[in-house]
């Protein structure tokens, strides 16, 4: 229970719905759960194995630009709030899982003025690789070009 782990006055219902799903999510799928903890610690090294002769791999950040504020909600039904976000996130977790650098830079602007991110995530251990690149970009593409004016 959430109180033995955390304290005594921890309230269950100060928790978001989000949360809680993904809790119930995993002590009622328990076997599951573990099947694919293990699956996940071999990750890194077939994640690692497939970067070979490559140095960044480039994505997008995301699967389609930020929907309206709201709509991928933390309090809304765990079930439709991650649907969605699996299919909005469908590529970052990648990295996340890999323990492996990624990285999103603001690229441009969808026809609805909203921004586009392009990812670049690399082997386990080339943080540095990652980081120049970015720079070089950044250089080369400031944001600041994109951004909107502020005032006017």
């Amino acid at each position: 229970s959430a109180k033995f782990v955390m304290h005594r006055g921890f309230d269950l219902a100060q928790v978001e719905p989000f949360s809680l799903g993904m809790a119930r999510t995993f002590t009622s799928q328990r076997l599951a759960a573990l099947a694919a903890t293990r699956r996940l610690r071999g990750f890194t090294r077939r994640y690692t194995e497939a970067l070979q002769g490559w140095d960044v791999l480039v994505c997008p950040t995301t699967a389609s630009p930020a929907p309206p504020l709201g709509e991928l909600s933390s309090a809304a039904p765990f079930e439709s709030a991650y649907a969605g976000l699996c299919d909005f996130a469908a590529f970052t977790p990648i990295q996340n899982a890999a323990g492996a650098p990624g990285l999103s830079l603001p690229w441009g602007r969808s026809a609805a003025g909203v921004p586009i991110g392009v990812q670049l995530a690399a082997a386990p251990g080339r943080d540095g690789l990652l980081l120049e690149m970015a720079q070089v970009l950044e250089a080369t593409r400031p944001w600041q070009r994109l951004a909107p004016m502020l005032g006017g």
